[in-house]
């Protein structure tokens, strides 16, 4: 991720560069501490480098869990 948004900023050093990352949200707080430890180290580096805006966009973890099964029973059916 880091080097295609290097190849961004070289392209159009003066444009702003906008990454979206989901935010887990499970049921129980332990988990979130647990789940959420590789977007915190993304988003920490991330939000130390110039003209990079990071959203944080909360994604239920249960659905996003339902969600992936569905398109992957979806998948299969295709095939």
């Amino acid at each position: 991720m880091f080097r295609y948004i290097d190849q961004i900023e070289r392209r159009h050093p003066d444009a702003m560069v906008t990454v979206v990352m989901p935010d887990y949200v499970e049921a129980h707080v332990f988990d979130n501490l647990l789940h959420n430890q590789s977007t915190l180290a993304l988003t920490t580096r991330l939000r130390e480098r110039p003209n990079t805006v990071v959203v944080m966009v909360p994604l239920l973890a249960e659905r996003a869990r339902r969600l992936h099964e569905s398109e992957a029973a979806h998948t299969a059916s295709l095939e």
